[in-house]
């Protein structure tokens, strides 16, 4: 099987793309909910 330096170099950017999108979306899911959780605590007192 021979893969194409271009080829290979076009799917390794998809995946980084992707490792990028989901660290991006875990991120942002984690900022909110921490924002949630300090709500809660300020509410509590």
């Amino acid at each position: 099987m021979v893969i194409k330096k271009s080829q290979l170099y076009s799917s390794l950017r998809a995946i980084c793309d992707e490792l990028q999108l989901s660290i991006n979306y875990y991120f942002v899911g984690f900022m909110q909910t921490k924002a949630v959780v300090i709500d809660i605590e300020r509410t509590d007192r």
